[in-house]
């Protein structure tokens, strides 16, 4: 992986890096941990909307750093249908995972664990 400030930034121009997905994936992950827990509880709330309003501002603004993407509207437009499928598929993925239904049944469905 090719992280900022390690002396190797012309890697960022070699193609993608599913590293570097992988650390902002769990990054922004404990960021929104980190910024939902009830200060004094060991409790964490996830506020989805708001989180979910928060990432789509934060990825609006990153994906208008992008010229490519945002130059013209249908070039957008089709940006944004290759996103909704990449989303599509990756709810469908995260939904079929074993380990996360664990955390949902325990957390949110009056599992063994805590409820929401």
């Amino acid at each position: 992986m090719t992280a900022p400030g390690d002396g190797k930034g012309a890697g960022a121009f070699e193609g993608y890096d599913a590293a570097f997905e992988s650390a902002m994936s769990a990054a922004v992950t404990k960021a929104i941990i980190e910024t939902s827990k009830v200060p004094g509880s060991g409790v964490v709330i996830l506020r989805t909307a708001e989180t979910a309003s928060a990432l789509t501002t934060a990825l609006a603004g990153m994906l208008s750093m992008s010229l490519g993407a945002t130059d013209s509207k249908p070039v957008t437009s089709k940006m944004l249908r290759e996103l909704r499928k990449r989303l599509d598929r990756r709810i469908a993925l995260m939904r079929s995972d074993a380990a996360f239904q664990d955390f949902m049944s325990r957390v949110f469905h009056g599992g063994t664990g805590g409820n929401a």
